[in-house]
């Protein structure tokens, strides 16, 4: 942008609505409002408002009615699916909240959006005022200029960034100039919009003709001497009437005539009142303090002044420079706050910070004097009250202290207990939610040049460099100011969270499962799992061999090199080269995804080589090279379980995953061979059978399933006899595997549809096997249709022991919507329920090997499998408990049917 230059704003309305409703989850009012695509809009508003500061806004839509482009091809965006309901019923609201801001909507039948953001684009450079225009939608990058740019947001790991396209980064990025986007699109087409292009000719053939040729203009006077394959001309020449077509469609009309008032254009103040009530019936409460015109905007300020009221940062301490204090403190308190705080916009790095007694100190972990503070703190008395507090368990257990019996409370598992549906259980997000306090998360550091205090970048932030000796460190005032709004808040947030937890009926959940499991996977986490290194790099090389005889095969069969990795490439050989069906294409091109090339594997023989290409590269890419680049020093492996991210309550492991190594299938059982116990020691593993069968018996008292586990009965061939209609002793392997398939799809409400892709069969038939069952176990469907009820009156499910799963989803006025609602209603008590008994029974185990004096550990749990490293000696006594531990942890109507393996290696034992 030239420098001081007027700017404006446009923004494809339709676009990031869209881009917004399906990149975030389902979000609703607790009147059933959704919210998500409105919340996701603004976010990303403010987000480019904040940073591109323009002058001028504007917000285009689309109208139903059809455009200029029906007239020219009635086909013009016929297939593109109907926008959902739930997404329907925000697009109202969002143009009020627009309205409210005094921010103009163009919306102009007979033309669609992209049309209007061409046109006030265009007003804008005869003006000299510089354009950013914000969506989704790649046909807009034909309109960048020198006074032009296309910001589109993207959504990596979470997080909304984006990406300004001017010229040059559009030329770096996919080698084109911007009139060029409207001749690519003319001759690979545009699914998504119904645009034709021509038939057979694909990105990589429209990109490379492009690049030869400047344009289809050159193309097409020239096409005698074009160079390209005698397939490729013919196409172009039978579809040149298509191409030129296609063209125009592609071409975004610059010339709608608008009435555009520039005055209007203009940002100006909002109608914060009727922004204000529009945010609370939405529930925004965070973009309210935007405008500080708002009544509760100002009593949020007041709230926050309130708050940090008695913040000093003079009296936000270093431990390192004064331990006799921060001892004399401590022993003086009854209650602490705590927490070890790694932010990197507050540039902060493991920092232990402590409040006893509003005295508020803190310590560089790195430290000489972090043990003897850490220990101090254990030994202590007083109850403390923590965030996160596993972080500061594994820290304890690096110098051996290993007792956390004071530890009374964890302000980020309370509210994930009571928000186990939401994303975000940052502390910051936490103390805005239930208290209305605003901690500052961006640090104010002092530029030793200037002397002046510049705010680091919302972009471009690098972790903390601790300075000094001994790992002693200054703090900036927003940073103590940060540790102080912190602890102050987990201290309020324990009361009020408590006092939640228990209306819910879910306080001994928290005290009695999920607190003791805090201590339970800190410990699982410092085991680690010890893995042979060598076996592992050997494993990689067999692999790299059969990658290899894998691409060899698929190029002698294809006749030609290609990028096997490449969707592009790929598609090219197999859908033009080969002639494959094509089953459906995208955006992009043909689909290679594992649906497609599954449904292609009787058809051609390359297709078994390149999934199986595809499944040995990766894994070789995650297990051996991503496990190779995780082993620590001590030649274990140290994942992180996540207990704050399914909603079901079960457990994901992290950095890396171990949950997810492949079981049913000779490479991942190589992989697990690699895992071993350190040197005399076995590997005992213990894996509930059928947990979730036996709890849906239970939990649906259906006799039939009960009698059928008492008596140790196989569940999977009565099933099959009674579903197939067959003699129990005549039922198959064949046939006992499609009633497993029955029985579990069951539980994870599986559809018709959905069963018939498991088990090979026609939907109609799947449907019936589904009927015979639930008419069979006719109390199952009595259970399910239950929870389905009790999920629409209380808005919440619950497990048998008190984990409750919100389900606004069966509010929807969505079909699909409310089924996955349903689904949700009817699974998520059963796997629920085996969650929270798992986590008992690992809690169990614990404290036995613990109380017992073993020298056994937990080293790895996998959903409803426990594996212990022992030694030898130890073995039939860790049996008996890891027996006991799990199949007595819980007294059902069924029994708990566990079976445990012995083993030198993981593979060997499971």
């Amino acid at each position: 942008m030239e420098e001081n230059l007027e700017n404006c704003l446009v923004i494809d309305g339709n676009s990031i609505m869209n881009r917004a409703f399906y990149g975030i989850k389902l979000l609703s009012t607790s009147d059933g409002l959704y919210t998500n695509a409105i919340f996701g809009f603004l976010n990303i508003y403010y987000m480019i408002l904040d940073k591109l500061k323009p002058t001028y806004v504007a917000v285009a839509f689309d109208l139903k009615a059809p455009t200029f482009r029906h007239e020219m091809f009635v086909e013009y965006k016929a297939h593109r699916r109907m926008m959902p309901d739930e997404l329907k019923i925000q697009m109202p609201i969002i143009k009020d909240i627009l309205s409210a801001m005094n921010i103009p909507i163009y919306e102009i039948e007979g033309f669609e959006a992209d049309d209007i953001l061409g046109t006030i684009a265009k007003s804008n450079e005869e003006r000299n005022i510089f354009t950013y225009i914000l969506t989704g939608d790649k046909d807009s990058l034909q309109l960048i200029s020198d006074k032009t740019s296309v910001v589109m947001p993207s959504n990596k790991m979470g997080k909304t960034e984006y990406t300004i396209y001017t010229p040059s980064v559009l030329y770096e990025k996919l080698g084109i100039k911007p009139s060029q986007v409207i001749d690519i699109k003319a001759l690979m087409g545009d699914s998504s919009d119904n645009i034709p292009g021509v038939p057979g000719i694909g990105e990589k053939t429209a990109y490379s003709l492009i690049g030869k040729y400047n344009n289809i203009d050159n193309i097409y006077e020239n096409i005698d001497t074009v160079e390209c394959t005698p397939s490729v001309k013919r196409k172009l020449l039978e579809n040149k009437a298509m191409a030129y077509l296609s063209y125009k469609l592609a071409t975004i009309n610059r010339d709608v005539k608008i009435d555009l008032d520039y005055n209007k254009l203009k940002l100006s103040d909002v109608n914060a009142p009727k922004l204000t009530s529009l945010f609370e019936r939405l529930s925004f409460k965070r973009f309210i303090d935007r405008y500080t015109d708002s009544p509760d905007s100002i009593a949020k300020t007041d709230a926050n002044i309130e708050f940090f009221k008695e913040f000093d940062d003079k009296n936000i301490l270093d431990i390192d420079k004064d331990i006799n204090l921060f001892k004399s403190s401590l022993s003086e308190s009854e209650r602490v706050s705590v927490c070890i705080i790694n932010h990197k916009k507050m540039e902060l790095e493991n920092i232990f910070a402590i409040n006893m007694n509003n005295k508020i100190m803190y310590l560089n972990l790195k430290s000489s004097k972090a043990k003897d503070v850490l220990l101090s703190v254990i030994n202590s008395s007083c109850v403390k009250i923590g965030y996160d507090i596993k972080t500061i368990y594994k820290e304890c257990l690096k110098y051996g202290i290993s007792d956390f019996s004071t530890f009374q409370s964890d302000i980020k598992i309370a509210y994930y207990l009571l928000n186990s549906t939401e994303n975000n259980y940052d502390i910051e997000n936490i103390a805005y939610n239930i208290l209305d306090i605003n901690i500052p998360n961006e640090n104010i550091s002092t530029d030793s040049s200037s002397k002046k205090e510049v705010q680091t970048s919302l972009f471009d932030i690098d972790a903390l460099e601790n300075n000094g000796d001994n790992g002693n460190i200054e703090l900036s005032e927003t940073q103590k100011k940060y540790i102080y709004g912190v602890l102050n808040s987990i201290f309020r947030l324990d009361t009020i969270l408590n006092e939640k937890l228990n209306k819910l009926n879910m306080y001994s959940l928290y005290k009695d499962i999920e607190m003791p499991l805090i201590e339970t996977l800190a410990n699982i986490e410092n085991n680690g799992m010890y893995i042979n290194r060598e076996k592992l790099l050997d494993f990689g090389k067999i692999l790299s061999n059969d990658i290899l005889n894998l691409e060899s095969k698929i190029y002698d069969i294809a006749g030609e090199t290609f990028n096997i990795n490449s969707p592009a490439q790929l598609g090219k050989v197999l859908f033009e080269d080969l002639g494959l069906s094509i089953s459906k294409k995208t955006k992009k091109g043909y689909s290679t995804d594992k649906e497609t090339l599954e449904s292609l594997i009787d058809e051609h023989e390359i297709i078994k080589y390149i999934l199986d290409y595809r499944a040995m590269t990766k894994l070789k890419s995650t297990y051996v090279d991503g496990l190779i680049d995780c082993i620590g020093k001590d030649n274990r492996i140290h994942t992180t379980f996540m207990q704050t991210v399914a909603a079901t309550g079960r457990l994901s492991s992290a950095c890396p995953n171990l949950q997810n190594i492949p079981v049913r299938t000779d490479l991942g059982a190589k992989i697990r061979d690699a895992f071993e116990a350190e040197g005399d020691n076995i590997i005992i593993d213990a894996d509930y059978s059928q947990i979730e069968l036996r709890v849906l018996a239970h939990m649906a008292s259906d006799q039939r399933m009960i009698v059928a586990f008492k008596e140790g009965k196989d569940i999977h061939a009565i099933t099959a006899a009674e579903v197939f209609n067959v003699p129990e002793d005549e039922v198959t392997h064949e046939l006992r595997n499609k009633a497993k398939a029955v029985n579990f799809g069951i539980v994870y409400g599986i559809s018709g549809f959905g069963l018939s892709k498991s088990i090979n069969s026609t939907v109609s038939e799947a449907n019936k096997y589904i009927k015979d069952y639930l008419d069979y176990y006719y109390k199952v469907k009595l259970f399910m249709d239950d929870k389905i009820e009790e999920g629409r009156n209380k808005g919440y499910v619950s497990t048998l022991f008190g984990r409750i799963r919100y389900t606004s989803e069966l509010k929807a006025s969505n079909k699909n919507t409310v089924m996955f609602g349903e689904r949700v209603a009817m699974n998520t008590p059963i796997q629920g329920t085996a969650a929270d008994i798992i986590k008992l029974a690992m809690n169990r185990l614990y404290a036995k090997l613990k109380e017992n004096n073993l020298k056994a550990k937990i080293i790895m749990q996998v959903h409803d499998e426990l594996i212990v490293e022992a030694p030898k000696d130890e073995k039939d006594k860790v049996i008996g408990i890891m027996r006991d531990s799990m199949q007595n942890v819980v007294k059902l109507d069924v029994p708990l049917d566990v079976s445990i393996n012995v083993g030198k290696t993981w593979s060997e034992a499971k």
